[in-house]
Parts: structure tokens; C-alpha cells; sequence
């Protein structure tokens, strides 16, 4: 018969999260391809300087996707072709939270017309797991030490060490709570970013 204890610890590490992700696009529908996209490229232009003019570095924006697609409208009739559509659509690395709002209505001010979502992160994802192992270890050991008193019996070596579901990097919230004015700037809550760790131990019982 072995003689072991075995338990689970969790650790989790919550933070202020530094960088945020937003995402955007640029949507232009007009009778032709080549009308739409020039239209597209055109307000594209002006929401790239915008961005840059707020402060974002040209290398944290990245293009995620370029799309071009018929768009119809739905008569009694049947379909009916009412134009091509040309979209653009930006991932936006923010490093100045202070400055996120300021960003976001830049680049709908010069035409940006879609606004997918903001995700937060922390720019040391690695550092903040290494302290939710260590948070998790010193869990797994605390509930092996109770176990042990109410047992009646002495804490030994540790045998074996796995790491359960946890250690996951930093996950972004799906969507930043945005508030729109007319006027008024638009306040973005960033919020906490969490990591969760999990190990499981064994336990010698001396």
C-alpha cells in the first residue's frame, strides 16, 4: 500500500494589463470592384495616418485581412446586385493605455466604419505564469500539510510533480466596454488580466 498524499494547488496572479489590441476596418461599397476599392484605399489612408498621428508605432499595425464580395439587396423579385464591396480590416497594438480612447475615436473620426473589439494583455506573459507556478506550488503544499496534521502523520519528500489544466498565457477580456458620445471621448475600462496555474503532487508520507 502506498503511502502518499496527493493533491491539487492553484495559483492564479491577477494584474493591470499594459497593451491592448484593437481591432478595426475600413468597409466601402460602391457600383464596380475597382470604384470600391479605390474608395477602400482612399479612407484607408487617412485612418492609417490617423493612427499614426496618435502616437501608434507603423510596426503595431498589422492588416488582417483584405476582402472583396458582391453585396445584394433582397426584392420580392429575387436578389438584385447593388454593389461590390471592398473591406480592410487592422489589428492595432496599443502600448499607451492612457491613450487607447484618443486612438479609437482617431481612427473612426477619419473613417474607420467597423470596430471588432479591444483586448488587453501584459507585455511579461512569461513572468506572470512563473509566479502562478509558484503560487500553485506553495497551494499544493499548504493543503498537503493540513491533510497530514488531520491525519495524524508527517509530511514527507515531494515524489512527483505534473501540471494540471492551468499555466495558460494571459487571457485577453473578449471586449473592452466601450461607451460612445457624441462629443465626448470615448472611455475604454481596461480592467485586470488573470493567469491560472494548476499542479498536481505527491507526497511521501514519512
Amino acid at each position: 500500500m502506498d503511502r502518499t498524499i496527493t493533491v491539487t494547488g492553484r495559483g492564479r496572479v491577477s494584474v493591470a494589463p499594459d497593451t491592448a489590441e484593437v481591432r478595426l476596418g475600413v468597409v466601402a461599397t460602391r457600383p464596380t470592384v475597382a470604384d470600391a476599392r479605390q474608395a477602400a484605399a482612399g479612407i484607408s489612408t487617412r485612418v492609417l495616418a490617423a493612427l499614426r498621428a496618435a502616437g501608434v508605432d507603423p510596426a503595431d499595425i498589422q492588416t488582417e485581412s483584405l476582402a472583396v464580395q458582391p453585396e445584394y439587396e433582397y426584392e420580392p423579385s429575387g436578389p438584385r446586385l447593388k454593389g461590390q464591396q471592398v473591406a480592410h480590416r487592422y489589428a492595432i497594438t496599443v502600448r499607451d493605455l492612457s491613450a487607447l480612447g484618443a486612438v479609437i475615436d482617431d481612427a473612426l473620426a477619419a473613417g474607420a466604419s467597423t470596430l471588432d473589439g479591444v483586448a488587453f494583455s501584459h507585455r511579461e506573459p512569461m513572468e506572470l505564469e512563473r509566479q502562478a507556478r509558484i503560487a500553485a506550488m506553495a497551494d499544493a503544499r499548504s493543503r498537503a500539510e493540513l491533510l497530514a496534521t488531520e491525519g495524524g502523520v508527517a509530511l514527507g519528500a515531494v515524489l512527483s510533480i505534473a501540471e494540471g489544466d492551468g499555466g495558460a498565457p494571459p487571457r485577453p477580456l473578449p471586449m473592452a466596454k466601450l461607451a460612445m458620445a457624441e462629443v465626448a471621448p470615448t472611455p475604454v475600462e481596461a480592467g485586470s488580466v488573470e493567469v491560472e496555474a494548476a499542479v498536481t503532487v505527491v507526497f511521501a508520507i514519512a
